[in-house]
């Protein structure tokens, strides 16, 4: 490999990484950060032409988005099983796993989770009682009247 004096990719990414804190000051002011991407990308492609791998080029640019982005935390999911969605993705082979009795084409389905996320996706049972249903209002006048007449 050769030393960063002489690689001018080299150069381009140590001068690409001290633009980057000025970048990120401009990018708080008006919110882009499109200049830095793109200037990302075109060293990204000088790396192809000078015959460096995908995953080098990817470590690079991943390297870069850290420093242009800073999170907070690292997310945390508080539901393993599906990943605060609320359900549970699953295949079927079509052979009955989802729960359909006729034949049918595979196909990816999901289930509510036992988490708080799985509520909002579970079955809710039609309500028996229709009591109220035929039940209106009071009718309301269709004329006004007036006052004192």
């Amino acid at each position: 490999m050769s030393t960063p004096a002489d690689d001018p990719i080299g150069q381009e990414h140590a001068a690409l990484r001290r633009a980057v804190p000025q970048k990120r000051r401009m990018a708080q002011e008006d919110r882009t950060v499109v200049g830095v991407g793109k200037a990302a990308f075109a060293i990204m492609d000088k790396m192809r032409e000078a015959g460096q791998s995908f995953e080098e080029r990817c470590e690079y640019l991943i390297g870069v988005l850290k420093q242009i982005l800073r999170f907070g935390r690292e997310w945390k999911y508080l539901c393993n099983q599906c990943d605060d969605y609320g359900l549970v993705i699953a295949d079927c082979a079509g052979d009955r796993t989802c729960g359909r009795y006729k034949p049918h084409l595979p196909h990816v389905f999901g289930t509510p989770c036992a988490c708080s996320r799985g509520r909002a996706f579970e079955f809710k049972q039609p309500v028996d009682d229709y009591t109220q249903a035929g039940k209106t209002s009071k009718p309301k006048p269709r004329s006004f009247q007036r006052m004192g007449s």
